[in-house]
């Protein structure tokens, strides 16, 4: 199309606008743009500025005519000069508004292959939408309507590299889209399943790796399907790549309503940012490696994170993060699966697992048979009505190894606030308070170089510690527990406790607090060994026990006659003694009050007499009470003896 331009000349009164604008490089004109090249800069900016602006079909605009809507583009007669043409819209006036470039490429056969972007006008050129950097999904034909927009949607996605954009507070229907690598889906708009679901929403089955496919802002609200994912990424043979997903960030999005929020089996360098995943049978099924997940809040699910072998998935998740993430009112779980070289950080977990059968696994974190190397610090676990578990390992015969549990805050857990087989693990500076049972349970099995350092237990309905199992280089220390056993009657439960049949060895309980703080002496003992099959090498020192029911340390005759229990320097357990004992003129022997917390082997009283004579050695009639010096012969004068007994070697 040719257009008539004229250009005013205003001689003798400066530069005319064409000048200025090459100076000024305004409207994107160059030093070397012609006047007329100027002008049509100028109205081609105009029309940008001005997107509502439209004529009627066919009339001229310069190269670019205004033809009215997409879907009456076919067959119009447009004029020849004409190679480029703006719509006022796809279907609807002011949806989709967009630019088409005459294409010689573009045939019957090509319109017939991209009927949402692209038509033949009546002189047979063919036009196809033309978009630099951000394209527009409704420039393809989804209007938002409530009709099922899969395939516009789809379209424009397959054309798009880089941002598609969604419509603000749209709703668009569909299902079935498939993703490809350098994509991002963004806006704050929604999408939502056919009534009649058959798919998932973004669904990407293929052999190869899918790589930079992002998400941001968008909502998926699903139709309570307990068979389709929002997001569902995986390949034929899920296990036979290390990678189904690669490089990729999710963030701000809504997920509800759907079997898995997002599901996927080798994830790998996946980050989900400021998400907030509710109302799934899982919010998220993952396996692999690499996955972070930041500041998100994952509510109201089956699972919340259900990760590694035993969940939808593969073999196990490791080197991941989780921070700063609430997640809570999940009904079987917070976070359950097999982790590994992972962790949990500043997350609150809250009212996770609360139906109430431990044999499910339900709690808050819940290894199913792997976790190992994690590092669990600074979390809030915190029971509703009936979360059984803080942390637990579930699977029989599984060791959690290799894990720092660290600074986290443990309230009103049912059962236990850790529970499982564990080993080499640190447990260290954690607050447990109102716990339904326990603060830790080993529930068996080997158990080897445990530490537990620094916790504070206080008001914990039954024992603060269970031990069973075999056990070998534990090490409590420095613990301080309040009021341990309030759910029982005075003296039923002990601080800490060893099971029936438990074995332990090279074992050090020392520098903990032990003491009831009410009227009522809810503990029994500090430490209770007697249930155990075999002791050895364990040393009881330095405790401070208070206002226990009964004896601070409770062990048995044979454990410490044996040396195989050490007791020594525990408040509130007198282990050491000292005193001066006197056979009366004419008698042959003393019973001498030891005030020993437990009765002590004949080698560990040292009897020395202060003028030499002739007297038993070892003294003998030992009790938990006394011992007894004898002589040979009857004394003709009182004979005074120094006498120290000891429970410790």
């Amino acid at each position: 199309m040719t257009v008539a331009r004229t250009v005013i000349v205003k001689a003798a009164r400066g530069d005319n606008f064409a000048d200025v604008a090459r100076r000024t490089g305004a409207y994107g004109v160059t030093p070397n743009d012609t006047d007329a090249d100027v002008l049509e800069k100028l109205a081609d900016w105009a029309i940008v500025e001005n997107p509502g602006f439209k004529g009627d079909k066919g009339d001229p605009g310069g190269n670019v005519m205004a033809i009215g809507l997409f879907a009456d583009a076919g067959g119009m007669a447009i004029s020849a000069g004409a190679d480029a043409v703006r719509t006022a819209g796809h279907t609807v006036e002011g949806i989709g508004i967009a630019d088409y470039v005459y294409d010689a490429a573009v045939d019957a056969a090509y319109v017939a292959a991209h009927p949402q972007t692209s038509f033949l006008a009546a002189d047979g050129r063919g036009f196809r939408l033309v978009f630099s950097g951000e394209a527009h999904v409704d420039a393809f034909g989804a209007l938002g309507d409530g009709s099922d927009e899969s395939v516009a949607v789809q379209a424009a996605m397959t054309a798009t590299t880089g941002r598609l954009n969604f419509r603000d507070g749209a709703t668009y229907i569909a299902q079935g889209l498939v993703p490809h690598d350098n994509l991002t889906l963004a806006g704050a708009a929604t999408i939502r399943p056919p009534v009649s679901q058959t798919d998932h929403v973004i669904h990407y089955n293929s052999a190869t790796t899918l790589y930079d496919f992002n998400i941001e802002g968008l909502t998926f609200l699903g139709r309570g399907t307990s068979t389709y994912d929002a997001i569902h990424i995986t390949s034929p043979t899920p296990e036979a790549i290390s990678q189904n997903w690669n490089e990729s960030t999710l963030s701000r999005l809504d997920i509800s309503q759907f079997r898995n929020g997002i599901f996927c089996p080798t994830p790998r360098s996946v980050r989900l940012r400021d998400c907030y995943i509710w109302g799934n049978a899982n919010g998220i099924a993952w396996d692999w490696e690499h996955f972070y997940l930041d500041h998100c809040t994952v509510m109201f699910n089956g699972v919340g994170l259900y990760v590694g072998h035993g969940s939808p998935v593969g073999t196990g998740i490791h080197h991941f993060r989780i921070i700063g993430t609430p997640i809570a009112h999940n009904t079987v779980a917070g976070i359950k699966g097999n982790m590994s070289s992972g962790s949990i950080i500043a997350c609150s977990l809250i009212d996770n697992g609360s139906d109430p059968d431990p044999a499910a696994g339900h709690g808050h974190i819940v290894g199913e048979g792997v976790l190992s190397n994690m590092r669990i610090i600074g979390n809030r676990l915190e029971k509703g009505p009936a979360t059984p578990f803080g942390i637990v390992n579930v699977a029989p015969g599984s060791l959690a190894v290799r894990n720092l549990i660290q600074a986290n805050t443990f309230i009103s857990n049912a059962v236990a606030d850790l529970y499982g087989s564990f080993a080499q693990c640190s447990v260290v500076g954690n607050l447990s308070r109102l716990c339904g049972g326990n603060f830790y349970v080993n529930t068996g099995g080997s158990t080897a170089d445990m530490i537990f350092t620094g916790n504070q237990v206080s008001d914990c309905a039954k024992e603060a510690m269970v031990l069973s199992g075999t056990m070998i280089a534990m090490d409590i220390s420095g613990n301080a527990i309040t009021n341990a056993g309030i759910s029982g009657a005075a003296g039923t439960y002990s601080a800490i406790r060893l099971a029936t049949g438990a074995s332990l060895n090279q074992a050090s309980i020392s520098r903990n607090t032990v003491r009831n703080t009410t009227g009522t002496k809810y503990t029994q003992h500090a430490v209770d060994l007697t249930a155990a099959t075999v002791l050895s090498s364990v040393k009881v020192r330095d405790n401070t026990c208070r206002n226990l029911n009964a004896t601070a340390i409770n062990t048995t005759a044979t454990a410490l006659s044996d040396g195989l229990v050490v007791i020594d320097s525990n408040d509130g357990t007198v282990s050491e003694n000292t005193g001066v004992a006197t056979i009366v003129a004419g008698d042959t022997f003393v019973d001498v009050g030891h005030g020993l917390a437990y009765t002590p082997s004949a080698t560990r009283i040292s009897v020395n007499p202060a003028t030499p004579v002739a007297y038993a050695v070892p003294p003998g009639n030992i009790t938990a009470t006394h011992f007894r010096v004898s002589i040979a012969a009857a004394a003709g004068a009182n004979i005074t003896f120094n006498w120290s007994a000891r429970l410790k070697k």
